[in-house]
């Protein structure tokens, strides 16, 4: 059987060919059904509509196993720092920084970091300056509107809808 590709490009052909000719709606009718084409279109489009129907099973299959996976490893994450928290709250309370055992060596590091409690008290020296973003719900407005914007146009896409 042939591929989409080649059978649309035939059906374009005898369309073309027939269109060409001056014969009656009936005759054209009558020379498609004769070749079999329509049915092996249908044939084809029936075949990608079943493998489209297997894609987005799979799909849903990863997306769910992707939930799952994330869950047991923010299970693993809040274990860890549950553990590590416990490690430090007992070493503070026997009151020592460090506790070496036969495979591990443990010890608390203090590190510092910048809590921000008012943003706009810093000081300008310290603040990155973000360049600016267009606005792309704003700019779809105004040219629906009527409005002509420079630099931006409105694109056209087509989706396909298989139910």
């Amino acid at each position: 059987m042939a591929n989409l590709y080649d059978l649309t490009q035939s059906y374009q052909e005898l369309l073309d060919a027939l269109e060409n000719t001056e014969s009656d709606p009936k005759l054209i009718e009558d020379t498609i059904a004769s070749t079999g084409i329509n049915e092996q279109v249908e044939d084809k489009f029936e075949a990608y509509g079943q493998v489209i129907n297997q894609l987005k099973s799979d799909e849903e299959i990863v997306s769910a196993e992707i939930k799952r996976l994330t869950t047991k490893k923010r299970t693993y994450q809040n274990n860890l720092q549950r553990l590590r928290m416990a490690l430090i709250d007992s070493m503070a309370a026997i009151g020592k920084d460090k506790v070496k055992t036969s495979l591990f060596s443990f010890s608390i590091k203090n590190t510092r970091s910048v809590d921000i409690v008012d943003e706009s008290k810093l000081p300008e020296s310290v603040l990155n300056v973000q360049p600016p973003k267009p606005d792309k719900k704003a700019i779809k407005e105004l040219i629906e509107s009527g409005e002509q914007v420079p630099g931006a146009t409105i694109s056209f896409n087509e989706s396909l809808m298989i139910r």
